[in-house]
């Protein structure tokens, strides 16, 4: 697992085929081929996020896709995450 620590802020597009862990600040795009990626209670993502399984606890302003599942954990999403625009299922 590749994580980006709190400190960290990454600006442009990232791909891996290996788990990620957000736990910073990403702008620009994020594709995760088949590996989770998992956007941490502090993080803010402004980006657009694909990936085979999306985690989210934190904050991202963009859309989500996933070809797996986007785990959004209603708890922490009425407490703890924002999500602004799009989430759905890859498409075509």
């Amino acid at each position: 697992m590749t994580t980006i620590g709190p400190a960290s802020i990454l600006s442009g597009e990232l791909a891996t085929t290996e788990d990620l862990q957000i736990e910073g600040e990403v702008h620009g795009f994020v594709h995760v081929r088949e590996a989770t990626l998992t956007i941490a209670p502090d993080a803010v993502v402004k980006a657009d996020v694909r990936g085979a399984r999306v985690i989210v606890r934190g904050r991202v302003d963009g859309s989500i896709v996933a070809t797996e599942r986007i785990d959004h954990g209603c708890y922490l999403l009425r407490r703890r995450s924002n999500h602004r625009q799009s989430v759905g299922p890859r498409l075509p």
